[in-house]
């Protein structure tokens, strides 16, 4: 149990809270940042961690002093039922929500937590149980089953997709190519239902340039068990049938991308195609991906 807010008076019947880590994020917050959180279970207060949250050195440092939400990321906030915002740091007043400054959010993790409030104090517990295959911050629980490009230097792996580590230079799946790349990824062994994605652009190392970053990713999803048996680098991975699920172009920026799809689709498993990078010199055959997120 903590305690992050002792004069709690805000919201009329708070239930649930889910904290949101946006350290990495621009301000003003738009409403594209915050669409992924439609597909969640509901909530109705919003915990927003900051870079005051950081207990790391951040490398470089790109922190914007002034933390604040846009009128459309308010919008959509109270249209999936938000009526209160939590920050922990100082924040211009918002619109149509309570607003909540330095609260204690530092040892919280991204995700859902249950609360009460007890003689005024917002206290949160962890969410005793939840579905199968489904993390704390919603998202699933991923694996990866194959790609046919990753490097010995642990800054390129292609496990760092699924590491949560949003720090520059810390790690991404680097491919030693212009693009594309691809890997395949399962949810070990389950269907599951997909029904947004976000990936993070960033840069691996700190030789790595900006241009190396993914310009176009292409996701697709199959349900053929061969997925599971790729053995080499040169399998075909159009030797099987694929349903296009989603192309998205992604900025030559360190940020989320997040894509709501307009139905949700089954599948056990994901093709992630980095289709090529933001033009780097013939030299430096390189494209890069930092993390990937998959919601049901």
């Amino acid at each position: 149990m903590r305690t992050i807010c002792p004069d709690f008076c805000h919201s009329a019947n708070p239930e649930t809270v889910y904290v949101l880590d946006l350290y990495r994020a621009d301000t003003p917050i738009s409403d594209s940042e915050l669409k992924f959180l439609s597909v969640l279970p509901p909530f109705n207060v919003l915990a927003i961690k900051t870079g005051a949250s950081r207990t790391t050195e951040l490398c470089p440092n790109r922190e914007l002093p002034v933390f604040s939400l846009s009128e459309a990321a308010v919008s959509l906030l109270l249209s999936i039922g938000v009526d209160t915002v939590l920050v922990d740091c100082a924040c211009p007043s918002v619109s149509r929500l309570s607003l909540v400054e330095h609260c204690p959010l530092c040892e919280l993790m991204q995700g859902l937590y249950r609360c009460t409030v007890l003689d005024r104090r917002l206290i949160l517990e962890d969410v005793p149980r939840l579905p199968l295959g489904v993390r704390r911050d919603g998202s699933l629980y991923t694996r990866i089953q194959w790609a046919n490009g990753t490097v010995k230097n642990p800054y390129y792996w292609v496990c760092n997709l699924i590491d949560d580590d949003l720090e520059r230079f810390g790690g991404t799946w680097g491919a030693n190519t212009m693009g594309p790349a691809h890997a395949i990824i399962d949810f070990f062994g389950e269907s599951q239902t997909i029904s947004a994605i976000r990936l993070f652009n960033n840069c691996g190392a700190p030789h790595s340039i900006d241009q190396e970053m993914s310009s176009l990713v292409e996701i697709y999803t199959s349900n053929d068990p061969i997925c599971s048996r790729f053995g080499n680098f040169e399998q075909d991975i159009d030797c099987i049938e694929w349903n296009l699920l989603a192309s998205v172009e992604l900025p030559m920026h360190e940020q989320w991308t997040n894509v709501v799809l307009e139905a949700p689709v089954k599948a056990k498993f994901v093709r992630l195609t980095l289709v090529k990078n933001h033009g780097t010199p013939l030299d430096v055959p390189w494209v890069e991906l930092s993390e990937l997120k998959i919601y049901p």
